[in-house]
């Protein structure tokens, strides 16, 4: 491979994780997966569909969904995928529009939650 190929390859892979962080932050459902694209959950295909279908419209971002027969019914998904000529402003734009229509159609967003802070251990002297 190339050098340009391997750039190529590792801001892609940049752009991979920070989608990924962006779409669990803002409580996408995301499945988790090593590959570079990311699915994220819907569980309906009507509504995967109109998700699709909102963001051409409304937002022109092209995104695929994913229904039966490729996968399970109830296992509908969009198909989301970076490649190294997203910039970071492009990938917050999709972040926006999909939380946006994902609440359009009625789909709940889930809770972030917010990491515990440790609670420090009492120690005990024994005499």
């Amino acid at each position: 491979m190339s050098d340009e190929g391997r750039a190529l390859r590792r801001k892609q892979q940049e752009n991979v994780r920070e989608l990924r962080s962006k779409l669990v932050d803002a409580g996408l459902p995301v499945i988790m997966s090593p590959s570079h694209i990311i699915p994220i959950h819907v569980g309906n295909a009507a509504l995967a569909t109109l998700l699709c279908n909102h963001l051409l419209d409304r937002y022109s971002i092209y995104i695929q969904s994913i229904n039966y027969p490729t996968v399970q019914r109830g296992t509908e998904r969009l198909r989301i995928a970076a490649t190294p000529y997203h910039t970071s402003e492009m990938i917050d734009q999709l972040v926006d529009a999909l939380t946006h229509v994902w609440k359009d159609v009625g789909l709940a967003l889930k809770s972030v939650a917010q990491p515990q802070q440790q609670q420090p251990i009492a120690l005990r002297h024994h005499a």
